[in-house]
């Protein structure tokens, strides 16, 4: 590897080191082994406009809350192809209610 290229991969690293901590994103691990139970629940049910719904993930908020954003299919079509669009729903009370 050339020295410039070198030395341009150990700034970026460090840039995102040093700014990670203010994304104020959490370790899944580390929001599991908090947690008591595991919820299962379905946050989005299909409905004729909108017939699917995935591809989703989460993270926890440096408020506390969990967001999750998923994909949504809209317009009454569910392929692969179809319109969709991403959107995302909060819970402040680690999955409870959304």
């Amino acid at each position: 590897m050339r020295p410039i290229k070198k030395i341009q991969r150990n700034v970026a690293f460090c840039v995102v080191l040093l700014l990670w901590p203010l994304a104020g994103v959490e370790p899944v691990a580390k929001i599991t082994r908090r947690m008591p139970q595991i919820l299962t629940q379905i946050v989005a049910s299909a409905t004729p406009d909108n017939p699917r719904h995935s591809e989703g993930s989460m993270v926890r908020l440096k408020d506390g809350r969990i967001l999750f954003a998923y994909t949504e299919y809209y317009g009454g079509e569910s392929e692969d192809h179809s319109p969709a669009k991403i959107v995302g729903i909060y819970t402040s009370d680690h999955g409870r209610t959304w």
